[in-house]
């Protein structure tokens, strides 16, 4: 969107920063600035000719990254600091190497044998884990 003014009649209507005053835009117009610090005539020579380090028109440099999923040994481009992998295949695989390998756990309440893949878990059920946190929970209260 072009919001800057061209036109020396509209100029005064619209109550420039600095009213009479031209400036040389690096394309090579003069311009009526609507502010005092603008520099281009537009929001096309501002992004042409601007330093491309301010607002919206700023942009990340390319690089060239090496995808992090250890079957893979393609390189690609990208700009998104937080990009890890060349495609959502590679993702999917290395998450899938991740995982743990099932294998069998005692329910710290019950004693029931269970399969799990999460390292991390005691319980074989809900119910199970809410009954262990109930006794957790009285045993912690003062007794009177």
């Amino acid at each position: 969107m072009d919001f800057l003014i061209r036109d020396p009649d509209k100029a005064d209507k619209t109550a420039p920063a600095s009213p009479g005053k031209l400036k040389a835009c690096p394309c090579g117009r003069r311009f009526t600035p609507y502010r005092s610090y603008q520099l281009y005539c537009s929001d096309k020579c501002q992004e042409k000719y601007g330093s491309g380090k301010s607002g919206r028109y700023a942009q990340k440099p390319f690089v060239v990254v090496e995808c992090q999923n250890p079957e893979c040994t393609e390189k690609f481009r990208t700009n998104d600091g937080k990009r890890r992998y060349c495609r959502h295949s590679c993702y999917l695989r290395a998450q899938e190497l991740r995982r743990v390998e099932a294998h069998k756990q005692e329910c710290k309440t019950c004693g029931k044998v269970f399969i799990t893949t999460h390292a991390a878990k005691e319980y074989c059920s809900t119910d199970c884990r809410k009954i262990a946190r109930r006794k957790r929970d009285e045993a912690r209260k003062p007794k009177l």
